[in-house]
């Protein structure tokens, strides 16, 4: 899915909504392995940006799901679903939406993460979400810059 050749067309695949119905309908302890390469696999496919991408088309719908997982006990979906953020948050929409449902302050709640891939996947969301002028302001007036600063 990684190959710039592959991925898209891949990312294109209808099948992909069931992949993606697997987040909300499984829990993490009865479908644990299942659930991690789901979310792999949207992580990687959502790379590609693109109207065409099943994943990009319904990306919005996407964050509920991966926001759940940021709170996992699973350090490896965790790590996933903020790489997943780390991808769709480049899009505006997605951005807003994360600020809505609140998923931009669990990101920042882990950029006190113990686990340097976590920290690292999480802070950059938080520079994305950072860039943009709908969701800077509620940043500067906390101390996400501090956290970032320290983390990085």
């Amino acid at each position: 899915a990684i190959s710039p050749d592959v991925g898209p067309e891949l990312a294109r695949h209808k099948g992909l909504t069931g992949l993606m119905r697997l987040l909300d309908a499984l829990d993490m302890d009865a479908a644990e392995e299942l659930l991690l390469n789901a979310v792999s696999a949207l992580t990687n496919l959502s790379y590609y940006p693109s109207e065409s991408s099943v994943i990009w088309a319904r990306r919005s719908e996407l964050v509920g799901a991966l926001g759940s997982m940021l709170f996992a006990e699973n350090q490896e979906a965790v790590l996933e679903a903020a790489r997943a953020f780390g991808n769709l948050s480049r899009d505006p929409a997605v951005r807003e939406e994360m600020h809505q449902t609140r998923v931009d302050e669990a990101l920042v709640l882990l950029l006190d993460a113990s686990d340097r891939e976590v920290l690292t996947a999480a802070a950059g969301v938080v520079v994305n979400l950072a860039a943009d002028p709908h969701c800077a302001p509620g940043m500067v007036e906390s101390d996400v810059m501090v956290l970032l600063a320290d983390a990085l």
